[in-house]
């Protein structure tokens, strides 16, 4: 019984229908990621005119997933003021019908029309990508077979910076052999495609994970960072390693600024555009709900759907589009997201409903390892023992094994439920009535809120790679979220120490950074409201300081180590 050796002996394996439980415990973990209720970004942080170093970065790009490759090599580019060029290696053309417009993305976005030998020889053995079927190979062969096709590339052999998106095995085997600094942005299962061995990559990923999980000590840049797309990319790592890592969303920025959602003139007929052909092709599925929606349809509302690849731009030309997420972090979310197209996704339990018909494949189990008593899914294996198991992996064969593995919450943990401004249907009569809604201010605020989301983004992006690179090490990696704080709590554009005001100070440490590491900012702000007079604090993850309304809040000491302090002032 698959539920019960999730569960046995473990807390926060089972949720009930509402998934803000789960998530507010996940982000409540990571290091950093992105919360909605309030944002504290002045400017989008691309604007930034400040450039780190006056030379061109080299990244190589490697990794299978063409859009993902595509979203971490224009958001460091960004991140570092367009001062780097990047190439890209073993991006796949899937022969699979339910993958083939990878092969026209990677070919019309990326001009990368060919097959290149990281994928024809190292991943074409790992995978066979015409049935999607895993294919038996030697680690030490295919190592072997990298060397040789690392040694031949001259971009390869000369490159600042490798980033690596899985899946994690290559990256694994490139680390091996690319000795310069590495980041992993990781969008696939950490054990897709993992050989027999798969406690060494486990191993070799939480090695990794480890070196950014708390720089409050650190001196000098660190070669090696991960972060993953999502939560449950998130939760999903903590679960193999025990160590919980920061989530950045994918900003979109490889299409050359598309016109933002929806048609330019008013149409009195609303035309939307359900996305992804393969999936309204399904028996289970598809047929009915066009018939339905044909039924609930008038004159005044349309829905096209999509029956082979289209170029953004395409899809755009509509009022709004229709997507059923067939995993928790889909590409085509974000991209639609940033270019403001008004999105209609089915609600947390609807989408819970529609599991067996719609598999999320991240949340699938995959291929058996081990033998006899021991054989389980290489995804539940896992090194030592975790606080929490944080294993959003079930049976989606049927609606009761799907709801009985946690489905609603895990659902309710993703962006799609997190992001502002989605318009979630609970059913197709829900759905028609929302596309005859006020989809411009929808726009609006979608816009307004992407803006936000890429700066936060690309804060921590910079930062990060202050450290990969050698610039900036006086901006330390944010040990907890912007927004980490109680309501009458504003975090400051600009950390640093106050000049004037001081009342008191205390240590706070985090006794276990892993499983609270925003206690000690809390106890800070907690410090602050029970001081009489206090209206600012300012915390590094251990020292807090407390100042009253003498401090000048824009005019902060930011020198040397008071740059490491994030500052919060009292509504």
């Amino acid at each position: 019984d698959l539920a019960k050796m999730m569960s046995q002996g473990e807390d926060f394996c089972h949720f009930d229908a509402n998934g803000a439980r789960l998530r507010s415990i996940i982000e409540a973990n990571l290091p950093w990621t992105l919360q909605f209720d309030t944002f504290h970004v002045a400017s989008p942080a691309e604007n930034v005119k400040t450039k780190p170093k006056l030379k061109s970065w080299k990244a190589a790009i490697v990794g299978a997933h063409p859009s993902l490759c595509a979203d971490i090599a224009h958001a460091v580019d960004r991140a570092l003021g367009g001062q780097s060029e990047h190439q890209y290696f073993g991006l796949s053309c899937p022969g699979h019908h339910s993958a083939s417009h990878h092969c026209t993305f990677r070919c019309e976005v990326l001009g990368q029309c060919s097959n290149d030998a990281m994928f024809d020889r190292i991943l074409g053995q790992m995978l066979n990508w015409g049935e999607f079927t895993e294919r038996p190979f030697d680690p030490k062969v295919l190592l072997n077979e990298l060397r040789k096709i690392v040694s031949s590339s001259k971009f390869l052999s000369s490159a600042d910076l490798q980033i690596c998106t899985g899946p994690y095995v290559l990256c694994h085997m490139m680390q091996l052999i690319l000795d310069v600094p590495l980041l992993v942005y990781l969008g696939l299962t950490l054990t897709y495609l993992a050989a027999e061995n798969v406690e060494e990559l486990l191993l070799s990923a939480r090695s990794i994970a480890s070196d950014f999980t708390n720089l409050a000590g650190a001196v000098g840049p660190r070669r090696r960072a991960l972060v993953v797309t999502d939560l449950i990319r998130a939760a999903q790592f903590h679960h193999a390693t025990g160590v919980w890592v920061p989530a950045l969303p994918p900003l979109s920025f490889y299409h050359a600024d598309p016109a933002q959602g929806g048609r330019h003139h008013r149409a009195k007929r609303v035309e939307a555009i359900a996305l992804r052909p393969e999936l309204w092709r399904r028996a289970a599925f598809g047929p009915g709900l066009r018939g339905l929606l044909r039924h609930f349809c008038n004159s005044n509302t349309g829905v096209a759907f999509q029956t082979h690849f289209l170029p953004l731009r395409r899809i755009l030309s509509y009022d709004a589009a229709i997507l059923v997420p067939w995993d928790n972090d889909v590409m085509s979310f974000y991209e639609l997201y940033h270019a403001a197209m008004p999105l209609l996704m089915p609600s947390e339990m609807l989408m819970s409903k529609w599991l067996p018909a719609v598999r999320w494949g991240s949340l699938e189990f995959d291929r058996d390892r081990g033998t006899g008593s021991a054989k389980r899914p290489a995804c539940l294996m896992r090194l030592g023992k975790s606080p929490a198991c944080f294993v959003p992996w079930m049976n989606q064969s049927t609606l009761q094994s799907a709801m009985d593995g946690g489905a609603a919450s895990w659902i309710g943990a993703t962006d799609y439920y997190r992001f502002p401004h989605i318009l979630h249907f609970h059913s197709v009569a829900s759905l028609v009535g929302k596309l005859q809604g006020p989809l411009a201010a929808t726009r609006s605020g979608m816009r307004k809120a992407s803006q936000e989301i890429r700066s936060q983004t690309l804060s921590l992006h910079r930062r990060l790679l202050g450290h990969l690179l050698g610039f900036g090490d006086s901006e330390r990696f944010p040990r907890f979220m912007p927004t980490q704080a109680p309501n009458h709590w504003n975090q400051l554009p600009l950390g640093g120490t106050c000049k004037l005001g001081f009342i008191a100070q205390a240590d706070f440490p985090q006794i276990e950074p892993h499983s609270s590491p925003f206690l000690g900012l809390r106890q800070c702000l907690r410090l602050c409201d029970e001081t009489a007079g206090c209206e600012v604090a300012v915390f590094n993850g251990l020292t807090c300081m407390v100042y009253d309304e003498f401090c000048n809040a824009t005019d902060l000491r930011r020198e040397g180590d008071r740059n490491g302090y994030v500052a919060w002032k009292r509504d």
